[in-house]
């Protein structure tokens, strides 16, 4: 058993007696378990009674005080992130039953739940996300390429940056890898599926001209129209 898994055992122990907590749902690695390594924090949902128990149990995360913890912060409205003092973190959201009725998610595990609460009611009601348009995606790639570059010219380095080697490669994973691991972050493992010169897809910041060119290298052979724009960007490096 991974450090991770007796930590989250812990954390269940802990918390399944009482009456508000209705289920735990292990996510990401910690639903495959062949991801999982020393690297991996752990994903999960808590399935609570009522808003209340939600607002208490994310203001006041003594609930999660089986080791001591360094730090934490609420993320979203639903979602927080511990870190325990030997270095595990904990990435999760807190939901009611009626809640995880109304959003997408990738089904987990069950590794706890109340006898009374139905297991079809722990599953992903919601199965698809936003459907990928790759006519869009492309486009939005050509403009990050292009917006990167007029900011480029202007000295804003940091800025092209963010347009040219952040933006425009993430919707570039998301042309070449369209059968994503992760919905939500198209980067999470791309390794070990797209065979890439990454070195060149991300230079760095005195390099952001070099980025352009080799996104452009990769992305050409997907596209079918849009030369005016690429004949633009090309002009510009």
């Amino acid at each position: 058993m991974t450090n991770q898994q007796k930590r989250f055992n812990d954390i269940i122990k802990l918390n399944q007696e009482k009456e508000e907590v209705l289920a735990f749902i292990g996510l990401g690695s910690m639903h495959d378990l062949s991801r999982l390594d020393a690297y991996s924090d752990i994903d999960f949902f808590i399935i609570v009674k009522s808003q209340h128990d939600k607002k208490r149990y994310m203001e006041d995360i003594s609930w999660l005080e089986v080791h001591p913890i360094i730090f934490s912060y609420i993320e979203t409205r639903d979602g927080l992130k511990v870190i325990y003092e030997d270095g595990i973190l904990l990435e999760f959201a807190v939901f009611t039953m009626d809640e995880l009725k109304h959003i997408p998610f990738q089904e987990g595990t069950i590794y706890y739940k109340k006898p009374f609460i139905d297991e079809l009611d722990l599953k992903p009601q919601i199965k698809t996300f936003h459907p990928f348009d790759l006519n869009k995606t492309i486009s939005n790639c050509l403009s990050n390429l292009y917006v990167g570059l007029l900011r480029e010219h202007r000295g804003e380095h940091v800025a092209a940056f963010l347009m040219i080697q952040v933006y425009a490669t993430s919707h570039l994973l998301k042309i070449l890898d369209q059968n994503q691991d992760d919905p939500f972050v198209v980067e999470r493992r791309i390794e070990q599926r797209l065979d890439l010169d990454y070195q060149a897809l991300y230079p760095g910041i005195q390099n952001n001209k070099n980025a352009v060119s080799k996104i452009l290298d990769y992305l050409e052979p997907e596209l079918t129209f849009h030369q005016p724009i690429i004949s633009k960007i090309k002009d510009m490096l």
